[in-house]
């Protein structure tokens, strides 16, 4: 939930670099989210504002509960889905793929 939490009010913190250019913010290379948390709160308004305003529900339904659960392994469901679409199924034979996709 915490993880909901702060994708939905600290935008910035993920933001890829597409999002921060459309704002006209170019950070350097040692620019980190946390380092200068005015900076981080006005990224993370004007993301906000860019994306709309959109309210958490109180309560998550089944779908949503799924997804929040999902999140943290997303990596993993990711890889193997590649790994099926690119047609590389040997590849789940091999042990250290195996260990990993177990994992999902």
């Amino acid at each position: 939930m915490l993880q909901l939490y702060r994708y939905f009010w600290q935008p910035a913190r993920y933001a890829v670099p597409e999002w921060l250019d459309k704002l006209g913010f170019h950070p350097s290379n040692c620019w980190r989210y946390g380092d200068r948390p005015e900076l981080d709160r006005l990224l993370d308004r004007a993301l906000n504002r860019l994306r709309g305003s959109s309210v958490i529900p109180a309560c998550l339904n089944d779908r949503q509960k799924r997804q929040v659960r999902l999140a943290p392994r997303i990596s993993a469901f990711a890889f193997g889905l590649g790994l099926f679409k690119l047609r590389c199924c040997d590849y789940f034979m091999l042990p250290e793929y195996r260990q990993l996709l177990l994992q999902w």
